[in-house]
């Protein structure tokens, strides 16, 4: 399984809001080079490859809450 489903099943939305908080926050994740203006990415890889599985696992609890005629959340 992904990283990404796991992390949708094992934590709720809020959680996983504060687990990319936590990941951003955290200087251990600040890529160096950017601060140098040697890169333009602002996150080591490793800190990227978090963020995305928490969010594309924040979109399927999205997905979750949303009408099932699938119209969109605004109507």
């Amino acid at each position: 399984m992904s990283a990404a489903y796991n992390l949708y099943k094992r934590y709720t939305m809020a959680e996983l809001i504060k687990m990319a908080r936590t990941v951003c926050d955290d200087p251990k994740n600040q890529n160096p080079l950017h601060a140098t203006g040697k890169s333009i990415w602002l996150y080591k890889k490793s800190a990227l490859l978090k963020l995305d599985a928490i969010a594309m696992a924040i979109t399927w609890h999205v997905a979750d809450n949303r009408p099932a005629d699938d119209k969109p959340i605004s109507q």
